[in-house]
């Protein structure tokens, strides 16, 4: 399982994504206000903005038709909305920054449902695709990344992580009085 699924503290990466977004104008106000925020990637295919993989758009559509009461943030405005397609066998999604870590779970499964939708069932006999994502969930005393690259059929194992770090972090508050040191 861990030859394709890391993860790890990522609360030294928000400060930096924070003025990623602020330099795209979108505020910290409009993301503390989300469940979930799709994040641009910099300098992608050595384009010099943010932009986002190909096929956003369309992960976009499928969270928000299927998220419920989640509030789904496109950190970028319409005009500075770009995508850029990337290598043809490997599905790059965008970096998903969970605000609510309530959703944590909720929003890895519906991840886990559209890959397997888009990509692995659409898939020939004998086809392979190969999936990369980052799911950034924030808890209130710590960040955690859980980053994802490997055959697209095995993507289901990051729902899976995202459910034990989501418990982990929530025991950790519980346990110990918000401790911020994390683990």
């Amino acid at each position: 399982m861990d030859d394709y699924v890391r993860t790890g503290d990522a609360t030294h990466r928000l400060p930096r994504i924070s003025t990623e977004l602020s330099k795209a104008g979108i505020s910290m106000d409009s993301i503390d206000e989300s469940s979930v925020v799709v994040v641009p990637s910099f300098g992608l295919s050595g384009y010099d903005g943010p932009a986002f993989p190909s096929g956003t758009r369309d992960l976009v559509l499928f969270l928000r038709k299927n998220c419920g009461e989640c509030s789904i943030l496109v950190a970028a405005s319409e005009d500075s909305y770009r995508e850029l397609a990337q290598r043809a066998d490997l599905w790059l999604l965008p970096v998903i920054l969970v605000v609510d870590p309530s959703a944590a779970s909720f929003v890895a499964g519906l991840l886990s449902n559209y890959v397997y939708d888009r990509i692995v069932k659409p898939l020939l006999p004998g086809q392979k695709a190969e999936v990369e994502s980052e799911i950034i969930v924030k808890h209130p005393n710590r960040t955690v990344s859980i980053r994802y690259r490997g055959p697209a059929e095995s993507f289901d194992r990051v729902t899976s992580r995202v459910f034990g770090e989501h418990a982990h972090a929530e025991g950790q508050s519980g346990k110990n009085g918000g401790d911020s040191r994390g683990a």
